[in-house]
């Protein structure tokens, strides 16, 4: 196979690889990095929200309620006693407060089996068909993760649950998709005019190095090899140069 032709698909392989990787990190791996995510972002709001001091004053409601706000969560503080000290419902499509008693204290109890830390994730099609979730609620709009923490603090025990959608809107998966289709076919178009430009300009000079080389075979001792665009060509060109001239004196002896 030529150079030319081998640098060429050398070049064009690895640029499908690389959107094939930018096509899994942005399209199919989406859900699970926002699902990782949003787990990451409740266990820190817990940290958080045992660290808020006076719990169950309006100042306390109010944190919660930014929290909520910033992380888009829906959010229920519980004391130790199984009292409601407040709660922030946002977004819409909430579940936990939308359950029954005998749902949350499941989810307590799931907590307290796995060490006071219990995630619960909802898919929306199987809570639909009634096949998986045995979470008894009124209505849910998307993929739901429940996050239950128990924890202990200065003033008291707190059990917090926490809820947020899971999966990105359909609507943001569809919009990325055509960016990252009019991407790859301009990429793919790109990649492939400087493939072809790289491997000319690569080739040409060794070409022009085996041309004059053949010359020398046939005892053209005159023949000048010149190699001007790369070090190693430039060398190489140099050395034959001397060998030609060598053989030249050589056949003059």
């Amino acid at each position: 196979m030529k150079m030319r032709i081998k640098l060429f698909i050398n070049h064009v392989v690895y640029v499908l690889v690389a959107l094939f990787l930018l096509w899994s990190l942005q399209i199919f791996l989406l859900d699970n990095f926002y699902f990782q995510l949003t787990k990451s972002r409740m266990t820190a709001a817990a940290t958080q929200i045992t660290q808020f001091e006076r719990f169950g004053t309006s100042d306390f409601s109010q944190k919660i309620y930014s929290l909520a706000v910033d992380n888009e969560f829906c959010i229920s503080v519980f004391g130790g006693d199984g009292r409601l000290l407040t709660a922030a419902d946002v977004g819409g499509g909430c579940m936990i407060h939308n359950v029954n008693d005998k749902s949350l204290n499941e989810l307590y109890r799931q907590a307290l089996e796995n060490g006071g830390e219990y995630f619960h994730h909802v898919d929306l099609k199987d809570f639909q068909n009634n096949i998986k979730s045995n979470m008894r609620v009124r209505y849910a709009i998307r993929d739901r993760l429940i996050f239950v923490s128990i924890a202990e603090t200065a003033h008291g025990p707190l059990i917090m649950i926490f809820d947020a959608a899971t999966s990105p809107i359909g609507i943001v998966k569809a919009v990325l998709a055509v960016q990252l289709l009019f991407t790859t076919l301009v990429l793919a178009a790109l990649s492939a005019f400087l493939a072809n430009l790289l491997a000319k300009n690569l080739s040409r000079p060794i070409a022009d190095v085996n041309r004059a080389a053949k010359k020398l075979t046939h005892g053209e001792y005159d023949v000048k090899f010149t190699g001007e665009s790369y070090r190693e060509i430039y060398e190489l060109s140099e050395t034959l140069n001397r060998t030609a001239t060598d053989l030249q004196r050589t056949e003059q002896l």
